[in-house]
């Protein structure tokens, strides 16, 4: 039990390390700054709370990720740190947009899919760069 608990541990520290947390993060202020600012342009005053968007989806999130964590160690399934390095950075590019429904699971590993299809056909010069080895 001692060694599940110092596991569990360790994964909740490497959370942090992770750069989705951040991404995340500061959408959730972007995106309820950016509607509290349109209802008090259109109605004068703060309809709905500064959080409203992400309230009710605390319980959702937590137990769909509880179950499909169990299903990727059940499966073996692993994601590479650089994969999830890209995955941050088509994040980070799909936060500048602004656009919530682009954060979909579609978007994100299809972008990410094509990106590492992409990479091998790239010229020398382009591949000889560090961040495309890692992807490699």
């Amino acid at each position: 039990m001692d060694v599940w608990l110092m596991e569990f541990a360790k994964g909740l520290g490497m959370m942090f390390s992770l750069p989705f947390l951040y991404i995340t993060l500061a959408m959730i202020f972007i995106v309820s700054g950016k509607r509290v600012k349109e209802e008090r342009a259109a109605f004068g005053t703060r309809i709905f709370d500064r959080f409203t968007e992400w309230k009710g989806t605390w319980g959702t999130a937590l137990i769909s990720g509880f179950i499909l964590s169990v299903m990727a160690v059940g499966g073996g399934m692993v994601f590479s740190y650089p994969l999830l390095l890209l995955l941050s950075g088509i994040l980070l590019i799909i936060s500048l947009t602004g656009r919530l429904s682009w954060y979909s699971s579609a978007y994100t590993l299809g972008l990410s899919y094509l990106v590492l299809l992409v990479v091998p056909y790239l010229p020398d010069s382009v591949r000889s760069h560090e961040w495309v080895e890692v992807l490699q």
